[in-house]
Formats: structure tokens, sequence, C-alpha cells
């Protein structure tokens, strides 16, 4: 449930479930955990892109973000979504058309082709805002089983749930975000701050060399500052930090050795799920810092 009551559904993306299963195989453990239940909804498709398809067309942006709400608001239930990305498109269509009536209705006159329309309304959270607000850190820390002691974790927040913060409405500093703090330490790891957690990680830039010198310097910086692995919210972001690290090792040699997890697969770890279980070894980067030091769960 969410905080206003309302039932929830996940909102997988496109990236997810084609390219990192194991988001979505972790958050069903740590909802399954934490007794929250889940509403399928069938038919959702690409949120979609909130750069390239809404720089391309605005209008069809705004319909099929239109239409994947509508379906959820059909099912009486809330969205909570596994990418920032697509948080990012819903909750701005969200804004967007709930103040701008003219939009509105050109967007439900395409939305009738389909025998669809919107009401522009809807709950849309990240799946971290949704942990953070709705269950808690108390009810989080409850949950776990086994405390990751003895390891560092860096956290990376990405842009999409930073900014604009007027619409996404994460954290007041975009600079300086501590959000994760508390949800990191509810699994026992040791939080490491450095130089870059909330910087774009690359992956949107057009130009591959730009957007590879942007993920270097995150991760350059994450391990000087000791950092054990990088935990990310966001696909995209893992692309650019997990992949990128591939790229740099190929290109320039540069061997970073940091693995990066999702938060869900951390804390699902925390509350006594196998490394397999949430898909650690679908890993490019191993993660062997995390799996040598689980302790036995409780």
């Amino acid at each position: 449930m969410s905080e206003n009551g309302s039932q929830i559904t996940l909102f997988l993306g496109c990236l997810i479930p084609t390219k990192y299963p194991q988001v979505e195989l972790a958050t069903n453990i740590v909802l399954k955990n934490l007794g929250v239940p889940v509403v399928p909804v069938c038919g959702f498709s690409c949120c979609p892109d909130p750069i390239y398809f809404r720089a391309k067309d605005n209008y069809q942006w705004l319909t099929l973000a239109a239409r994947n709400l509508s379906l959820a608001r059909e099912a009486n239930a809330d969205i909570v979504a596994l990418c920032s990305g697509c948080n990012a498109t819903l909750r701005d269509a969200v804004h967007i058309l709930g103040r701008d009536g003219e939009l509105m209705r050109i967007v439900n006159e395409k939305l009738a082709r389909i025998g669809r329309s919107y009401d522009g309304k809807a709950g849309v959270k990240h799946l971290i805002t949704y942990l953070r607000d709705d269950v808690g850190v108390a009810r989080l820390q409850e949950s776990v089983k086994r405390k990751l002691t003895g390891l560092k974790a860096a956290p990376f927040y990405g842009c999409h749930i930073l900014k604009p913060s007027e619409v996404m409405q994460f954290e007041e500093s975009l600079r300086f975000p501590r959000s994760l703090d508390p949800m990191l330490e509810a699994t026992g790891v040791e939080v490491v701050h450095y130089n870059g957690e909330s910087n774009c990680c690359g992956k949107g830039s057009l130009d591959e060399e730009i957007g590879l010198s942007m993920a270097k310097e995150i991760l350059i910086s994450a391990k000087e500052a000791g950092a054990d692995f990088v935990c990310v919210v966001c696909p995209y972001c893992y692309a650019a930090l997990e992949l990128g690290q591939l790229a740099l090792k190929r290109k320039q040699g540069l061997e970073i050795g940091l693995p990066v997890v999702f938060y869900p697969q951390l804390l699902a770890l925390a509350q006594g799920a196998t490394p397999t279980e949430v898909g650690l070894q679908l890993h490019k980067i191993k993660a062997n810092v995390i799996t040598d030091k689980l302790p036995t769960a409780k």
C-alpha cells in the first residue's frame, strides 16, 4: 500500500525486463519480505524516454505516458517505478497534464482512437521514494536478517530522480542528497561520500567519449574514497557505470574493478536472499567483495 492507502503496481520500463531482470527479482523479494502486495497491470509500454523521445515529439511523448497512467488508474493502483527515467517521464506527465487543459484535450483526442482516456491524476513514485516515505526506514531495518557489516557503499543518485526538483520532489539538496544514507545503513553497510555522487552518469550523452569521461570521474572518485561498490537506483546509471568500466579497460587499459549493484539487491541480501536469487551472477563486474562477506541469515 502507498501512504494514502492505494494499491501499488510496478512499472518496469524497457531496460529492466530486457537487460536487467535482477532489479525486478530483487524488488519482488524486498516487497514480499515487507508484506507489500503488488497489483499486476498488463499492457504497460515504454514510458517513453524522457530525453530523446520527448525532444522528437512532445505530444506523442505525453500521449504514450498518459496511456500508461490510464492503465494504472483503471486498476486503482499507484505506480512504483523501478527506473529513474520512467519515474521522470510519468511524474512529469502528471505534472504537465494536470495543469494544462489544452494539452489534456489534445492527448485525450489521441487516446480516444484506442478507446482510452486519462483524467489527469495518478500516483507515481520511484521505488526508492516509496521505500523511504511509504514503508519507512524503520520497517526496512526490521526486515533485515543479516547486517552487511564490513562493506563500504558509495551511493549514486543520477539525474532523473533529483531533477527537476519541483516535479520529482525527492530531496531539497540537489548537490548533496542524503536520502540513501539511512536506507543503506539499514542494511549494515557504511556509507562513503565522494565527489560526483549526484552527477549525471553520462549515459544520456550523444558523444560516447564524453559519457565515458563522466562515468570515469564518478568511478575513480568513489574508489579513491574507499568504496567497495557503488549502489545505484537506475538501470541507465548501472549501464553507464558498469559497462563503462569495460569500455575504459578496452580503450584506455584502465581497470577500476568497482562492482555496481542496485539498492533492492542490497536490501534483499540483507533480508536473507542469496546472491543468485538477486541476480548478482548476471553482473559483468563481479561483486565478490559483497558475496565473500555475507554472514549467515538469522
